[in-house]
């Protein structure tokens, strides 16, 4: 997997702080009191009421059980001692069932020694609160367990919107190496370039600068072969196929956008083809800063990439944007001279051996049968590393590799 993976857990929050979270408020969550004395449930209501949660009620563990699992309360105050089954055993049932093992409880006892706390934290308590109940311990209490309760359940939402973020981004990926190698190999390179020039611009968060370089051409999977082939070459493309490409940024943007938490990265998408002057696509009045930041520096990006493919040295391609005005943001593109003459590309041959993650192909690696294992321009990773492991010993690779080795330097020469 490429590098944006790496960088989850230093930045992506913020793209979930934008998506909706299932968990009530705090002052609707629901608390179930779970006791066999009448007097206790209405002192623990009455003392409740102006916190304003949702109280539920059970008379005995076995009611408490039913209720818990069906009613899915936020948090239980369960009694010690209680006919039929105890506090003890109600807790131990909860925490072997996966539906209700993570439910907050705290027990409520008038027992105060010490091996009646030993057992109730071995049967899966979270905290005490001894009779008889004092006004100010028990609303800290139920505060605080809720409040932990809440935080343990938005991690676990963001995990789950993580990995469903990871996973995406993995299937378009793995598309669109599969449909088009080429431009599979021409998005890693352009993820790369992004991630560092918007790095140098301080741009935040990385990781959806990152992912919108990486995809903003995965709408290209939707071209004929033969116009995919010669998208980069317009006058090779007749009129109705030039419209083709030109909604290309369209139509990845609409599948982007279906992805929770990944409005900010199509909207980025959208605007690639957007020059600086307001000429491109899309067609509408937007000119200069109003232009999506991560677009002017994708826009950039695949300009120099473009160029360099064409024989262009960086400086070279540089100073040629230097001299399209209207095309780049100016500060966008000196943070790109700037940044990219501390860069200085080392072009080695290794053998397997030598191979470490970091590095680019600079030319494509093929198994000794001749079929490709990996594209030119392509990064190599700890599993693309570990995935040539295998073939080298199982098949045998092709040897030696010709990769770049990328080094930041003090200002200086720039090369290719």
């Amino acid at each position: 997997m490429p590098p944006l993976f790496a960088l989850r857990e230093v930045g992506v929050c913020g793209s979930f702080d934008r998506m909706e979270m299932t968990l009530p408020p705090p002052n609707e969550q629901t608390i179930l009191i779970v006791d066999d004395s009448r007097s206790v449930v209405a002192t623990l209501k009455a003392l409740l009421a102006p916190l304003g949660h949702k109280i539920l009620v059970a008379r005995d563990g076995t009611d408490g059980l039913k209720i818990a699992r069906t009613q899915h309360p936020d948090m239980m105050l369960l009694d010690v001692m209680m006919p039929g089954l105890s506090g003890y055993e109600v807790c131990k049932e909860l925490r072997a069932d996966p539906e209700t093992r993570d439910l907050p409880i705290v027990m409520v006892t008038a027992l105060q020694d010490h091996e009646s706390r030993i057992a109730g934290l071995k049967a899966g308590a979270d905290d005490f609160l001894s009779k008889p109940i004092d006004r100010v311990e028990l609303r800290t209490r139920v505060r605080a367990t809720l409040k932990a309760d809440r935080y343990r359940r938005q991690l676990e939402q963001r995990q789950i919107h993580m990995a469903t973020l990871q996973g995406s981004v993995a299937v378009m990926r793995d598309i669109l190496s599969m449909v088009d190698p080429a431009v599979f190999g021409q998005a890693q390179r352009m993820e790369r370039m992004a991630r560092y020039l918007g790095e140098a611009l301080g741009y935040s968060p990385i990781w959806e600068l990152e992912v919108a370089a990486l995809l903003c051409q995965v709408g290209c999977v939707t071209l004929p072969e033969d116009v995919r082939a010669f998208s980069d070459q317009p006058e090779r493309l007749n009129p109705r196929e030039l419209k083709l490409v030109e909604h290309v940024p369209d139509v990845s943007a609409s599948l982007l956008k279906h992805i929770p938490g990944f409005e900010p990265i199509a909207e980025i998408v959208a605007w690639q083809d957007k020059r600086f002057d307001g000429t491109g696509h899309p067609p509408v009045a937007v000119v200069g800063t109003d232009i999506p930041l991560g677009a002017r520096i994708i826009r950039l990006v695949r300009d120099v990439l473009n160029m360099e493919d064409a024989g262009l040295t960086r400086r070279a391609a540089l100073k040629r944007c230097e001299n399209m005005p209207g095309h780049h943001d100016p500060v966008v593109l000196a943070a790109a001279i700037e940044h990219f003459a501390r860069i200085v590309i080392v072009e080695k041959l290794v053998s397997f051996g030598g191979l470490e993650t970091g590095m680019i192909t600079r030319s494509a690696i093929h198994d000794k049968s001749g079929r490709m294992m990996v594209a030119a321009g392509l990064e190599i990773t700890p599993p693309l590393l570990a995935g040539l492991e295998n073939v080298h010993f199982r098949v045998g690779l092709k040897e030696p590799f010709e990769v770049k080795v990328i080094i930041h330097t003090a200002p200086g020469s720039m090369t290719h």
